[in-house]
């Protein structure tokens, strides 16, 4: 199932910024960046409701997109964590 959108993309935002150096300093700056279409979300988030009979939102789509596009990096048996960042409820 495919949308018409935009062509946009989406970025996953920055949710803090720490005044000092914490352990986690280092998680703002991430090894990679992926750039995800809208169209690519949009597609994603229908895909998931077809194979999973779940609603998730843009920000899920986008984050389930990029897994879907960096798949082929990864090795069997390695394990993968999405963070969904949404409530599915638009």
């Amino acid at each position: 199932m495919s949308c018409k959108a935009a062509e946009t993309s989406q970025k996953l935002p920055l949710f803090f910024a720490p005044a000092r150096e914490t352990r986690t300093s280092g998680l703002l700056n991430p090894d990679r960046v992926v750039e995800i279409s809208e169209e690519e979300t949009i597609d994603s988030c229908f895909a998931f409701v077809r194979d999973y009979h779940l609603l998730v939102g843009g920000s899920t789509g986008t984050v389930l997109a990029a897994i879907q596009r960096l798949a082929p990096e990864f090795s069997f048996g390695e394990t993968t964590v999405a963070i969904s960042p949404d409530l599915g409820e638009r």
